[in-house]
């Protein structure tokens, strides 16, 4: 009986090893479109970040009255810029960027608890693109969903925190609340598609600043020669 039991216990020992080694592998799988989503996600802020703050205001009433029935738009504004009023617009406007540039305050985003939606016009666009690249293929892989961990978002930018939008009203009572601390936008993603490569993928990003203040971008990405993930193309989905 003991000679038995050592000659079973190696066997067990390796089913053991290819059972943990096959559920891990299965976990991998499950898991990699939020791994994904996590390394390339500095590179997908970056594709849709705007600070609305350094976004140039329109014109003063002044630059109207260059604009009559015998002057477009683009000479009448270049009529403008010819003026010292226009100097002294610029340079006021150049202060204010260079203050908010200089200013150490927190910007926070706030985003989904979890990555779950996914956009059937994202699938068509998809195919497209990797038609382009020469990878033609009707079998494509949708990421699972998941919760999204604050600790594992990364940014380039220093100034920005990250908070879920379950700590906040809902509806349009999210923007018509004050707070204490600068929010700066509202975000939204989809779930990963990949190719059956997993070398291309495609993820839609939604960037609202306001009520009616928003835009949604479809952006592409790829690997890399060197295997990291980067944003590839940008496309604009919608406006508000």
């Amino acid at each position: 009986m003991k000679k038995l039991i050592l000659k079973l216990f190696p066997l067990f020992i390796v089913t053991l090893f290819i059972s943990n080694c096959g559920q891990k592998r299965e976990q991998s799988q499950a898991n990699f479109g939020e791994v994904v989503f996590y390394e390339v996600f500095p590179k997908i802020l970056d594709s849709i970040y705007s600070d609305h703050r350094i976004i140039p205001p329109p014109p003063p009433p002044e630059y109207f009255k260059f604009m009559d029935s015998s002057v477009n738009i683009e000479e009448g504004f270049e009529e403008w810029q010819k003026t010292d009023h226009f100097e002294k617009w610029l340079a006021n406007w150049e202060k204010t960027k260079d203050s908010i540039a200089r200013d150490t305050t927190t910007i926070y985003l706030v985003v989904p608890d979890s990555v779950s939606i996914k956009s059937n016009e994202d699938r068509t666009e998809f195919l497209n693109y990797i038609g382009l690249h020469e990878n033609p293929t009707d079998s494509l892989i949708i990421s699972n969903s998941f919760k999204l961990k604050l600790s594992k978002l990364k940014s380039n930018q220093k100034k920005i925190k990250f908070l879920y939008r379950s700590e906040f009203p809902e509806g349009r009572e999210f923007w018509r609340t004050d707070y204490d601390i600068y929010i700066a936008a509202s975000l939204g993603f989809s779930k990963i598609i990949f190719d059956k490569t997993k070398r291309f993928g495609v993820v839609n990003a939604g960037f609202v600043m306001g009520p009616l203040n928003g835009y949604g971008k479809r952006i592409f990405i790829r690997k890399d020669k060197n295997g990291n993930w980067v944003v590839d193309k940008v496309e604009s989905t919608w406006i508000s």
